[in-house]
C-alpha cells in the first residue's frame, strides 16, 4: 500500500490554496495588490519610479504614487499606480500612448473578456487574474484611451 504524500488536512488545504482566487496573489504584470510604492518600484526591474505627490492627479482617495512605462502587444503605455492612503496598491491605470490604436485596443479587450456590461460600460471581472478590468475612451475629451486594472472584493 502506499503512503499519501501529504496527510489529509495538508492535501486539502494544499487544494484550497490552488482553486480559490487569493487577493494578496493577484496582479497586474510585476506588481501585487496591497504592494507599498517601494515594493512596486523594485518589483518593475527598472520599469517604474516615485511620483511626486499632485493631489491633482489623484482618483478619489487613490493617491497616484508611481509611474512607468510599459509596451505589450505592439502598443506603448504610460502606467500610473495609485495607492490607498495607508499606502498599498489599489489601481493600475494604463494609458495607451498612441490615441489612434484605441479601437483595436477596445476590440482586443472585448475579444479577451467579451462584450461591453449591460449598462453600458466595457467592464470585466477577470477572475483568472484576480481583477477587475475597465476601458474607457478618453478621447472625446482630447484624452487618450486607458484601462483600469483594480483588484477584486
Amino acid at each position: 500500500m502506499m503512503k499519501p504524500l501529504l496527510p489529509p488536512a495538508a492535501t486539502v488545504l494544499a487544494i484550497v490554496a490552488i482553486v480559490l482566487p487569493s487577493t494578496a496573489a493577484a496582479h497586474w504584470e510585476y506588481s501585487q495588490w496591497l504592494m507599498t510604492p517601494d515594493q512596486v518600484v523594485a518589483a518593475s526591474s527598472g520599469k517604474a519610479v516615485a511620483q511626486p505627490r499632485n493631489y491633482g492627479d489623484d482618483i478619489g482617495l487613490q493617491q497616484f504614487l508611481v509611474r512607468g512605462e510599459h509596451k505589450a502587444g505592439g502598443r506603448a503605455y504610460d502606467i500610473q499606480f495609485y495607492f490607498k492612503k495607508g499606502g498599498t496598491l489599489t489601481l493600475v491605470r494604463t494609458l495607451l500612448k498612441d490615441k489612434t490604436q484605441c479601437d483595436a485596443l477596445k476590440a482586443e479587450l472585448v475579444k479577451r473578456h467579451g462584450p461591453r456590461s449591460p449598462s453600458g460600460q466595457y467592464f470585466w471581472i477577470d477572475q483568472k487574474a484576480g481583477n477587475s478590468v475597465q476601458f474607457d475612451d478618453g478621447r472625446q475629451f482630447g484624452d487618450t484611451c486607458y484601462i483600469h486594472y483594480a483588484p477584486l472584493g
